[in-house]
Parts: C-alpha cells; sequence; structure tokens
C-alpha cells in the first residue's frame, strides 16, 4: 500500500507529507490527493520487495529477470539459491 520512491524538483510542504495514512491499501492514492496541483505524475514500473517469507519467490524470479543485474544483485540471488542459504538466514 506504501511507496518507496517519490522525487520531486520543488518543495513539498510539510502538511501535505502528514495528510496520507502511511502503510494502508490507499497510500499512494491518498498521497497523491495530498499533492493534487503541486505538479504532473510519472509512475515507474512497480517493483517487489520482501516482507515476508512469501515474498522471496516473488523477489528471486525479479532478480532473475533483470537483463544486466547489478554484482550485488548477482551475489544475492546466488545467496538466496545457494542450499545453505536457509540455514544461515538467522545467523
Amino acid at each position: 500500500g506504501g511507496f518507496w520512491l517519490f522525487g520531486a524538483n520543488r518543495a513539498i510542504p510539510r502538511g501535505r507529507w502528514l495528510e496520507p495514512r502511511y502503510s494502508a491499501p490507499d497510500t499512494t492514492r491518498q498521497f497523491q490527493r495530498a499533492l493534487d496541483g503541486i505538479g504532473t505524475w510519472q509512475t515507474l514500473r512497480t517493483e517487489t520487495d520482501v516482507d515476508t517469507g512469501n515474498d522471496l519467490a516473488s523477489c528471486m524470479s525479479a532478480l532473475q529477470s533483470l537483463p544486466s543485474p547489478h554484482p550485488a544483485q548477482t551475489a544475492l540471488l546466488a545467496w538466496m539459491t545457494a542450499p545453505s542459504s536457509i540455514r544461515s538466514v538467522g545467523a
């Protein structure tokens, strides 16, 4: 429901930041409504994140589909797919 990236080329009044209820299913809609009239929106492709163990498969799939992964992304995918990675998560 939230977002992980926002950029602007002008100052956003503090009160506008405080209007949305964050971490809600409609946070993005609330945030856009709070900033209505300040500028125009450009929406980027939605990416995946990992909040729970159930999110790991989609994260691994996203990493595998990258056309030119960063070395850190390649290392993360290798760690996630290594048989010992499950044992070392809590280490």
